[in-house]
């Protein structure tokens, strides 16, 4: 497959692609890569060259279909949807035990893994198909894709969707960190990422993420 700017022809080449089983590489916003996407997450796997039942993430368009299963208090879940929409952090969140058959791919131990940060260019993506099971661009082992070519080169038979326009190209970019939330705004790294760089530990920027929160509940 080509790779094809990210506008109305791209998004309806994504969108056929993805409705026939396929996956399809697309761009996130800055620090964040380029990410491998599809309706199943076999597919994202196989794509990825790992085990098919491997967990995987999953872009959500609209958080209000899985709030009923997120067990967390509604400040610390408010703290978890920004950390993720502005911050563009991945959650990793506490689930109930009878989460739906489409969100258990990306639940492990008892915690889904999901991300609410996408450029808005792609909500009509992710509208089409509510949610998209994802992980970085790069076959197991490889440097994460952080341009379309770089994504082109890695998945040479996959359709590329290029957002570098709308990316910002003097921000380092990388795997985005994955945070695990619980409740009373209590927070842990469960995998380090872009996400803290510049920091001196993970504690450090924990600090930071929890500041800017409740500094913007009390403008």
């Amino acid at each position: 497959m080509a790779i094809r700017r990210l506008d109305q022809d791209g998004l309806r080449m994504a969108t056929q692609e993805l409705t026939a089983g396929r996956v399809v590489v697309i761009p996130f916003p800055s620090p964040l890569p380029y990410v491998i996407a599809g309706t199943t997450a076999p597919g994202v796997n196989t794509a990825k060259g790992r085990p098919a039942e491997q967990p995987t993430g999953m872009a959500i368009a609209d958080p209000a279909g899985i709030r009923q299963y997120i067990t967390l208090d509604p400040e610390s879940l408010q703290f978890a949807e920004w950390a993720s929409r502005v911050r563009k952090i991945n959650l990793l969140v506490p689930v109930t035990d009878d989460v739906p058959d489409w969100l258990k791919p990306a639940v492990v131990d008892g915690r889904a893994g999901i991300t609410l940060a996408w450029l808005p260019e792609l909500r009509p993506l992710l509208d089409s198909f509510g949610h998209l099971y994802l992980s970085s661009a790069n076959r197991t082992k490889n440097d994460v894709a952080t341009t379309a070519h770089a994504a082109g080169t890695e998945f040479p038979d996959h359709l590329v969707l290029d957002g570098d326009r709308l990316r910002d190209p003097t921000m380092k970019s990388g795997s985005a960190a994955m945070i695990l939330f619980d409740k009373d705004l209590a927070t842990r790294i469960h995998r380090g990422g872009i996400h803290l760089d510049g920091h001196p530990d993970p504690d450090a920027y924990l600090t930071d993420l929890k500041r800017a929160w409740q500094s913007r509940r009390h403008i």
